[in-house]
């Protein structure tokens, strides 16, 4: 039987807890969470309780790119939606894998996308899915399983197109321009890319454009067109930083310094293999 009393204790300290947030005050904020979470386990409102860590992870990685820390709020709400059979499971899934991803574990993140697949195909969450799909597309072109990365890849885009996600279909699409590259089909990829960048362009959303400018740059790399390369590289790492997004920024510079360690070519149309 919840008690009336803590709910609202919890909701008021989760009130608290997101407008420090909104004010910057991050450590504050934090603590705050806490003090909701601690309410609403002592209420027994594991539904509360389990949204309460989901909204911390996304502080820690939408605002401060604490990828470890947000893993570990994201883990604590994936329990409970476990232990409790709570909704959203498949968003849950995948929001730690995405910080698995992050940190570099794969074979983690991976496993968690496999059964957050089949939790969103259990909803029906349509959305979920097509994500899904498209960071296990992304983490089997990392480890060259090009054939399966294609079948996933092009799977998420259907689905994403069905779900309406504009922000994601650029995304996939920025993905799938890799992936075309990595089979050495230059002309393919930049037209997968530019159809990315089209959509990220479309709806101004800072995130899809500068991943649709890495991609550019990653495909020009591997092509052997540097200087070409650098300057989406660059256009990458300047969306990144004016919008803080950390993994961004890493990603483009490590790139970049790649592109230091080759000699500049001339900008040549890219051929098909």
């Amino acid at each position: 039987m919840k008690n009336a009393k803590l709910t609202r204790q919890g909701e008021k300290a989760l009130q608290k807890a997101e407008q420090f947030r909104d004010d910057g005050l991050y450590d504050i904020a934090a603590e705050a969470y806490q003090e909701a979470i601690a309410l609403f386990k002592e209420d027994q409102n594991f539904t509360r309780q389990a949204d309460t860590f989901s909204a911390l992870g996304k502080m820690y990685d939408w605002l401060l790119s604490d990828y470890q820390k947000a893993l570990e709020a994201y883990q604590q709400s994936l329990r409970l939606r476990q232990m409790y059979g709570l909704k959203n499971l498949s968003d849950e899934y995948l929001n730690v894998a995405v910080q698995q991803n992050f940190l570099g574990k794969l074979s983690e993140a991976r496993d968690n996308l496999e059964r957050g697949r089949h939790s969103a195909q259990k909803e029906d969450n349509q959305q979920a899915l097509g994500k899904i799909l498209n960071l296990l597309g992304d983490i089997l072109v990392e480890e060259g399983y090009l054939d399966e990365a294609e079948e996933h890849l092009q799977t998420s885009l259907k689905t994403l197109r069905e779900a309406g996600d504009d922000y994601s279909i650029s995304h996939v699409q920025a993905s799938i321009g890799l992936l075309l590259a990595c089979r050495s089909k230059y002309n393919e990829a930049l037209k997968a890319c530019q159809s990315a960048l089209d959509q990220a362009e479309k709806i101004a959303a800072d995130g899809a454009i500068g991943t649709a400018q890495l991609r550019f740059g990653q495909i020009y790399w591997m092509n052997g067109n540097f200087s070409e390369a650098r300057d989406h590289l660059q256009k990458a790492m300047e969306i990144a930083q004016r919008a803080n997004i950390k993994i961004l920024r890493e990603t483009a510079l490590d790139w970049l310094d790649r592109c230091g360690q080759e000699k500049s070519s001339d900008t040549r149309p890219a051929d098909e293999a």
